[in-house]
């Protein structure tokens, strides 16, 4: 029986040490480091070819965090690959994006949940390829793009232990469309 007392204390002296140090490991970073990751919907335009398509986009992040109610991001997104068969012919298009946002987050007395907005300047780069929008006899064409513009965005996300759940909506300026990309992420807070 004093094994089983003494077994007892052990684990609950471990558990305890365990708490402490995820507790200080906590506050051991005063910037707010994160690194996370999200897949979504993105929505690609082309305003010229009347090219509006939904595709599987993905990103990929990293931000601080030094004070609760405001926050710096750093993403780079993939708004996917989609084509489509228009009336003029085929259209297809490739945007990814290079991002960096500053978050103001809502000072909420909701423990364990952010609500935030977000904005900042995108580096946009555009493959399209379609057709010409002159009358036969007409060929596919092809630019290359790249444009620095506003970009912005809201979000809220849930808290447990340093991983954080997020869902997010984001839009992107752009002088050929304005894509945007709502996406699920992991964060992950260390």
């Amino acid at each position: 029986m004093a094994t089983i007392f003494a077994a007892a204390r052990r684990a609950c002296a471990l558990a305890l040490a365990g708490s402490l140090a995820c507790a200080t490991g906590a506050h051991a970073d005063p910037l707010g480091l994160y690194l996370g990751g999200g897949v979504g919907q993105a929505n690609t335009k082309v305003d010229e070819l009347g090219f509006s398509e939904h595709h599987l986009g993905w990103k990929a992040l990293v931000g601080l965090r030094p004070i609760d109610v405001v926050g710096a991001e750093l993403e780079y997104v993939d708004l996917g690959h989609p084509s489509n068969a228009g009336t003029l012919g085929p259209a297809d298009a490739h945007v990814r994006a290079a991002a960096l946002f500053g978050h103001v987050y809502l000072p909420l007395p909701v423990p364990h949940l952010d609500v935030y907005v977000k904005a900042g300047l995108s580096r946009l780069q555009s493959t399209v390829s379609g057709p010409c929008s002159s009358g036969p006899p007409c060929s596919l064409f092809r630019f290359d793009r790249n444009d620095t513009e506003f970009a912005y965005g809201a979000g809220v996300q849930f808290h447990f232990s340093s991983f954080a759940l997020r869902g997010e909506y984001e839009r992107f300026r752009s002088p050929i469309g304005d894509p945007s990309f709502a996406s699920a992420s992991l964060i992950w807070s260390f």
